[in-house]
């Protein structure tokens, strides 16, 4: 099976591509998790390798933590968590992307790889940023933005700060907008 890095740029033609019946990017696929101490609670259920804690045993449980509380320590659980960056895209209502020029293309894959931070529905890029990263014009760059914002996928907030439109690409719980929103 041919690695991710030997397949990049090596084929001159179509014809060169090998098939491949396993998906050889799954020999990179990078999954970071980290440990987490997860603070046990009154009444909650515990559930371990073992099964279930029976009533008797949970009860001294929270004898034992309301103890330990006394000298600033509390019992817990280890919960493995996946850290890794992602955005989703949405695919309700599409993306008209058959109408997109490429340097648009180029600018909106930089804006998910480079720009979209957890939990925020705006970004800060600016033309210039642009204009350099890509080596376009200025002018280029202006029509680029505009078609962004005609195909409703960002909105001026002011000058180099964007809304991007959370029902098409976002990071994080889209929940947390309409609280947010509700809270002003």
């Amino acid at each position: 099976m041919l690695g991710i890095i030997e397949q990049q740029g090596n084929y001159r033609t179509y014809s060169d591509i090998p098939d491949n019946s396993d998906n050889p990017f799954i020999e990179v696929l990078k999954v970071n998790t980290k440990l987490k101490l997860s603070r046990y609670k009154r009444n909650e259920i515990i559930n371990n390798e073992a099964g279930t804690l029976d009533v008797e045993k949970q009860r001294e449980l929270e004898e034992e933590q309301k103890r330990l509380k006394d000298f600033g320590v509390e019992i817990g659980k280890l919960v493995v968590r996946k850290k890794s960056s992602f955005v989703f895209l949405f695919n309700a209502p599409i993306i008209n992307y058959k109408e997109l020029s490429l340097p648009t293309f180029k600018i909106l894959f930089f804006i998910l790889d480079e720009k979209i931070e957890f939990n925020r529905d705006s970004i800060i890029i600016s033309l210039k940023e642009c204009c350099i990263k890509f080596q376009l014009t200025l002018p280029t760059v202006c029509k680029s933005f505009t078609e962004l914002v005609n195909n409703k996928i960002l909105s001026k907030k002011y000058d180099n700060v964007w809304w991007i439109n959370p029902n098409y690409i976002y990071v994080g719980d889209r929940e947390k907008i309409f609280k947010n929103v509700e809270n002003k």
